[in-house]
């Protein structure tokens, strides 16, 4: 047993001890409770959250006296020897919330220069803008500090500030913050730093330094992020689809997907970046209608599968939107073989398909001339997984052989789409020419060769023999 009399302490002398035993009576067990009155900004919070804030207040008092640099990035409190001396200060503060807060950041601004950076809270106020990130102080606490440091930089530097409405109906040329901003839209600070050097963006800069604070045009900046958030890739539809990237512009174009774009629109899509965009809700539209269309059940005879079924036309520029508009609009009977409502999301839809093959022959005629018509788009470079359904390969192994041999032109951000469509008019595929001359794998090859038609290339993969499509055209029996 230690008896603690035997080890006299010095006493704590500061100027303020109501504002000291204000802070220690928050975690003082024998006393009944609190007996100041606290403003209602910091209502809510228990006498645990006000001692947690007074301690976070005192390590930046502690950090800025010590001179400690802070981390923006970093949600954790700073480390300092803060003492009674800050403790009764932190202690102030609370008592007399907001005037009494408000007395430190116009002491720390003083010192303002001396911190890394040029402009913001951070270099104003230095550990006191820390707090705002403190990961251990209650969310009124944070939300607090945050208000009063609003305050303070637009009276500390109103050069950098535009003086706002904050009511609910603003009017169209208020400006606004990156905070305010993201309290509305959320996104990553990429994103609005993206969005203010964007040149459509009207925005007010306090120089022409890029690392200027930035202020948005509300009306503007809130639509922009709001489209850019109602925003899915082609990639993304693709995927979901099962189509490569021709087959879904033919689908916007023709109007399943309604893309109309405004001023706004094109400032969110060069938000996304290069890769080419759609609405969202648009999107999952369409794809729903696909995904609860066809009835998922037992491959019924006669019917054969969505790829095989576009084995009946030549690879390259396939008819994709004719033969989808057939089974859109009942010519063509089509199933889900595949049960695609156990998904979690959808994915390759027509790749889980069946079709009615008889009625798909009846409709060939017709979807060809349909074709004469289609748009060619340059799509630049496309992944392993289109470049599959525009060859009609049986899978990746085959690819990667024409990859090797040079046959189309692919590096790492994918195959040139314009090589694939010059490969599709020189070379065609056993399984195409099985499809097309009526004959199953095992006799194609006999086929063409009672025609005198030997292969190309034969690489040793499945669907790796290649034939002239000069020679073999004329043979089959479906005419192109």
């Amino acid at each position: 047993m230690v008896d603690l009399r035997d080890f006299p302490q010095p006493l704590v002398e500061v100027d303020d001890e109501e504002a000291l035993d204000f802070v220690v009576a928050l975690i003082d067990p024998n006393s009944n409770g609190c007996e100041f009155s606290l403003h209602n900004s910091l209502m809510g919070m228990s006498r645990g959250d006000l001692f947690e804030m007074a301690l976070a207040l005192a390590a930046a008092i502690g950090a800025e006296n010590e001179g400690v640099a802070v981390n923006p990035i970093s949600r954790g409190r700073l480390k300092s020897s803060s003492g009674p001396l800050e403790l009764a200060m932190a202690g102030r503060a609370l008592l007399n919330w907001p005037t009494g807060f408000d007395e430190l950041p116009k002491q720390f601004a003083t010192t303002a220069e001396k911190r890394a950076g040029q402009w913001g809270v951070y270099k104003e106020f230095g550990a006191l803008a820390q707090i705002r990130k403190d990961v251990h102080l209650h969310d009124i606490a944070r939300a607090a500090i945050s208000e009063r440091l609003d305050v303070a930089m637009s009276e500390v530097k109103p050069s950098e500030t535009i003086v706002r409405k904050t009511t609910r109906s603003r009017s169209s040329g208020t400006y606004i913050g990156v905070r305010q901003l993201l309290r509305e839209v959320p996104v990553s600070s990429k994103i609005t730093s993206r969005l203010g050097a964007h040149p459509d963006m009207f925005i007010h800069r306090q120089s022409d330094d890029p690392m200027a604070p930035v202020l948005f045009q509300s009306w503007q900046a809130v639509r922009v992020l709001r489209h850019f958030q109602n925003l899915t890739s082609e990639g993304s539809l693709c995927a979901a689809l099962g189509l490569p990237p021709d087959a879904v512009r033919d689908l916007v174009h023709t109007g399943f997907v309604d893309d109309y774009k405004t001023s706004v629109r094109r400032i969110a899509d060069d938000l996304r970046g290069e890769e080419v965009h759609y609405r969202k809700d648009e999107v999952d539209y369409f794809v729903d209608i696909i995904l609860h269309g066809p009835r998922f059940m037992k491959r019924p005879k006669g019917f054969i599968s969505f790829s095989e079924a576009m084995l009946m036309f030549p690879i390259g520029r396939r008819p994709w939107l004719p033969v989808v508009m057939s089974i859109l609009f009942q010519r063509v009977d089509a199933i889900y073989h595949r049960n695609v409502l156990v998904q979690a999301k959808p994915k390759n839809l027509f790749g889980a398909m069946s079709v009615n093959a008889h009625q798909m022959e009846q409709q060939r005629s017709r979807i060809l001339e349909e074709h004469n018509e289609a748009t060619h788009y340059d799509l630049g470079r496309v992944p392993a997984t289109a470049t599959i359904l525009i060859l009609g390969l049986p899978g990746h192994y085959a690819f990667m052989a024409l990859d090797e041999a040079k046959l189309i032109d692919v590096n790492e951000d994918g195959a040139d789409y314009q090589s694939l469509l010059a490969f599709a008019e020189r070379y065609i595929f056993l399984n195409e020419v099985a499809v097309r001359s009526r004959n199953s794998g095992m006799m194609v090859k006999k086929w063409l060769e009672a025609r005198n038609i030997q292969p190309e290339f034969d690489f040793e993969c499945p669907g790796g023999t290649i034939y002239s499509r000069e020679k073999v055209e004329p043979w089959l029996e479906m005419k192109v």
